[in-house]
């Protein structure tokens, strides 16, 4: 997902097909990331820790993930939109959401061995406090991306459709100009696509300019 909206960078090379008609470049990262965490941290307690820091991180994205559909939900009801043709059974998503509620609170409980009892001779719960502050900190860099700078220095940051030679989709982030913002609202939709060709095109081609994305630099 992050691929598709432009989140990472590269997102031409990500999102592309070519030439097989899948999209290598996530297949690479994705290999190249498992091979590090199997072969990179040593046998015992290094790769337990490594091992176990994932878990309530994405406990807790899924946890928000499972919550955020019935508040779409919710919203496509009062709006009064059909429900999605394909869409995850309720009982599924109740269960998704007893799952990772249990991995969320559970590691918090110490194991009848005591503090140190767990898979790593250290604290049980260091990678439960670990994860939490990768989020946390994740949470102040987005914020001071997406917000604060952009208001210190006086743009915006908006996204833009990128359509590729083999028909892939991607978006790309820009920086809007605050005297353009209006502009540039005007002449695209909420995804980026450009409302009216004319001016879309004079926009994109008077000065916005594009943003390194998540190196911080802008």
């Amino acid at each position: 997902m992050n691929l598709r909206q432009g989140v990472l960078p590269w997102p031409r090379f990500f999102v592309s097909t070519r030439p097989f008609g899948t999209p290598l470049g996530p297949y690479f990262v994705k290999w190249f990331l498992t091979a590090i965490m199997i072969l990179a941290p040593p046998a015992g307690d290094a790769f337990n820790f490594v091992v176990d820091l994932k878990i309530y991180p994405m406990s807790l994205f899924n946890l928000t993930l499972a919550i955020g559909i019935y508040l779409v939900r919710h919203r496509r009801a009062r709006a009064k939109l059909p429900r999605a043709t394909f869409k995850a059974w309720d009982i599924a998503v109740v269960f998704n959401i007893a799952v990772n509620l249990y991995m969320i609170v559970m590691p918090w409980y110490p194991p009848p061995t005591g503090r140190n009892g767990g898979d790593v001779s250290f604290w049980y719960a260091t990678y439960v406090v670990v994860g939490v502050s990768v989020i946390i900190a994740c949470g102040i860099y987005y914020v001071a991306w997406i917000y604060l700078i952009p208001k210190a220095r006086g743009y915006r940051i908006r996204q833009e459709v990128l359509i590729l030679d083999d028909g892939a989709q991607s978006h790309s982030l820009i920086n809007v100009p605050v005297e353009r913002l209006v502009e540039w609202d005007a002449n695209h939709d909420a995804l980026g696509r450009t409302v009216r060709e004319d001016s879309g095109s004079e926009a994109r081609g008077s000065g916005d300019e594009k943003i390194t994305v998540g190196t911080g630099k802008v």
